[in-house]
């Protein structure tokens, strides 16, 4: 299977697998083909690296995904954080700051798309290799 060098764009498919943004009047088209846009900003569409094939598809698709939710706390006037406590009389709510030494962390968490999105590129950015029980260790990394 031949797959394309450069990655674009498929509203169709985002809308499947995304169906929150299903609305085409919430949502139009070149609406989210923006927020695909400056997804790329934070993901290559290159289609080559640790990232490929199916799996940069679906990070774009993801952080496109976690930039519209962002939109849509900051169209209805939200901010996006993580909710450490809360109370229903007297209505309080309490956020996690964000942390000084990964502000890129604590923005992906504020959606669950980009928790998502978070745990995919930890679990994909891991190095090294695996050799399994009972094989030869010669091609392994050594320490």
């Amino acid at each position: 299977m031949t797959f394309p060098t450069t990655l674009v764009f498929n509203v169709t498919v985002f809308r499947q697998y995304y169906p929150e943004f299903g609305n085409e009047t919430l949502f139009p088209t070149t609406t989210l083909q923006q927020y695909w846009n400056q997804s790329s900003s934070y993901i290559s569409t290159a289609n080559r690296g640790t990232l490929n094939n199916v799996s940069r598809q679906t990070a774009l698709n993801l952080m496109t995904a976690h930039i519209a939710k962002i939109a849509i706390f900051n169209s209805q006037g939200e901010v996006p954080g993580i909710i450490t406590d809360s109370e229903v009389d007297k209505v309080k709510v309490q956020l996690e700051p964000p942390p000084l030494p990964n502000q890129f962390r604590w923005w992906l968490s504020t959606t669950v798309y980009g928790q998502e999105l978070l745990a995919m590129l930890q679990i994909r950015s891991v190095g090294g290799f695996y050799t399994p029980a009972g094989q030869p260790v010669l091609s392994a990394f050594r320490f």
